[in-house]
């Protein structure tokens, strides 16, 4: 998908929170207003072949036909879709904001605002208000608008790591370590791809496009899920249907307490679990009596092998990936998946985590062990740093958790320039035919004095652009100074002495306290 498109579609897509939902939705809510609604409209548009054969009141765009009734027809609108689309609602809980939406007279604009003109959430190509030609959205395309949106909203809310979102560049490389050792292996027939953590279903997505790539089409995949999360859930859910895929192979609920595929087994696995994260809600599932020696029972065969501490269930995870491997088949099984250093040596001898780690290296199923960068994750160092903090009970101000942050964020120099929100007065270089505003990373912002006598952009060009390319210059920043700099103008350069006189010195030093010792010591 083009960057450029999928980055205005996004943009535009959120600008549609502060637009619409300000004032009458806390900044937490935003996102379970725009989701389920960007999810509905992507649907609306790949219905718009059969609209011939779908009611006209089952039609997104045709509610704003009757605007003093568009609340009671939205939710006509609502009732008319499939059971498997109805539990995708059902999990956006979006019939709990209708109300509130009805009261401040927001649904028009909302409605309004999705089926503007100026993107293009179909499938198909489409022309906007000046008759350019906007390109399709394909499913995969909507898929990244989706993750997107998803990574900002938790960002915004300062969600816990890594708990929607799995950066593309470690998904290609687990795809690869999947795939490519046996790309020749795999034959024409139908194979399973499994993830027990799926999230919003990235990983299984890129997991089918990559198998196909590899092995030229000549198989097909299958997918499978499991999430926990009603919201990621319903945003899986909906984009496995807008893809064509079967929606009802991702299933609602717990991995750990309630196995949504008991009887299948898998030919390629791969999953980003929770890590650092309780199985306390999940126990009584799985054992009795956990931790009492002598009396613990495991209930679930998966994870008969021992159990981690009740703090950090992500070997559960990995077990349950286990219990699903395939041994009687040519190609067996292959799992690719995402841990913190803890699952390497966390617990005694003798002890669930320590059990875990032995089953799999007996049995010879580890292949390899891959360091991934620090803090290649969203969102990841400040709970870690929080948790540390507050561990080793320190007193910091957030002045000073502040200056930690900065001191260790991980920057994208390739990224793409963001646009200035609500810029509309001259206050900064502009660039682009649209007379775009960018905006400045405050990390680097930096002055020069420029001579008075001097052309401010001749000089920016000649001393800065050489050097930093993409630089410019703040007019609402500029201001004329004077001073009177007593170095500049009063300082005589001094020439430092010559090796050889420093020399010279030090050895005339040395004849004159020649004997002072011997004098001290005698006397």
């Amino acid at each position: 998908m083009n960057p450029k498109v999928h980055n205005q579609i996004v943009s535009f897509i959120w600008s549609i929170a502060d637009d619409v939902l300000r004032d009458v939705f806390v900044r937490g809510k935003y996102r379970d207003i725009i989701l389920p609604f960007t999810v509905l409209r992507r649907l609306d548009a790949l219905l718009v072949p059969t609209k011939e054969k779908v009611s006209e009141a089952n039609a997104f765009e045709t509610l704003m036909n009757d605007a003093d009734n568009i609340d009671t027809n939205l939710e006509a609108y609502l009732d008319g879709f499939s059971p498997n689309v109805q539990e995708i609602i059902s999990k956006f809980k979006l019939r709990n904001q209708l109300d509130t939406m009805k009261e401040a007279g927001l649904t028009y604009l909302l409605i309004e605002k999705l089926c503007n003109k100026e993107i293009n959430l179909s499938p198909r190509e489409a022309k906007n208000s000046k008759g350019e030609v906007l390109p399709p959205l394909t499913n995969l395309g909507m898929g990244y608008v989706f993750e997107e949106l998803i990574r900002k909203f938790n960002e915004e809310n300062n969600e816990e790591a890594g708990e929607h979102f799995t950066p593309r560049e470690i998904i290609k490389l687990m795809t690869h370590i999947l795939f490519t050792p046996v790309k020749d292996k795999i034959k024409k027939g139908t194979y399973l791809i499994y993830d027990p953590a799926c999230g919003s279903g990235g990983m299984l997505t890129e997991a089918e496009k990559f198998a196909m790539e590899v092995t030229n089409n000549k198989a097909d995949f299958i997918l499978y899920g499991q999430e926990v999360n009603p919201e990621t859930y319903a945003i899986c859910t909906s984009d496995m249907l807008i893809k064509g895929e079967k929606s009802e192979n991702i299933i609602y609920g717990s991995t750990l307490s309630k196995d949504g595929f008991p009887q299948l087994h898998f030919d390629f696995m791969l999953s980003n679990p929770p890590y650092g994260k309780t199985w306390k809600i999940d126990e009584d599932a799985i054992a009795d009596d956990r931790g009492r020696r002598g009396k613990e029972k495991i209930k679930d065969l998966r994870f008969q092998v021992g159990l981690p501490a009740i703090s950090d269930g992500q070997l559960l995870f990995l077990m349950n990936m286990v219990s699903k491997m395939k041994h009687n088949t040519e190609l067996g099984s292959r799992i690719a998946t995402v841990h913190n250093g803890s699952a390497l040596f966390t617990g005694d001898a003798g002890g669930g985590e320590s059990e875990i780690r032995k089953y799999i290296i007996e049995n010879d199923w580890l292949e390899c062990i891959i360091a991934l960068p620090k803090n290649i994750f969203y969102n990841t160092f400040l709970p870690l740093l929080n948790k540390t903090i507050k561990e080793l009970k320190l007193d910091i101000d957030a002045r000073g958790l502040k200056s930690i942050t900065d001191a260790i964020t991980w920057k994208n120099e390739d990224a793409a320039p963001v646009l200035k929100k609500g810029a509309t007065t001259p206050l900064a270089f502009r660039r682009g035919a649209g007379g775009e505003v960018y905006e400045a990373d405050s990390d680097l912002r930096d002055t020069e004095n420029v001579p008075l006598g001097q052309d401010i952009h001749e000089y920016f060009e000649r001393e800065v652009l050489q050097h930093i390319p993409d630089a410019w210059i703040d007019g609402s920043k500029t201001v004329k100074g004077y001073e009177i700099s007593f170095t500049r103008y009063f300082y005589n350069y001094v020439p430092p002495r010559s090796i050889e006189e420093i020399t010279a010195e030090i050895f005339e030093l040395e004849k004159e306290t020649e004997g002072i010792l011997n004098e001290i010591v005698n006397d």
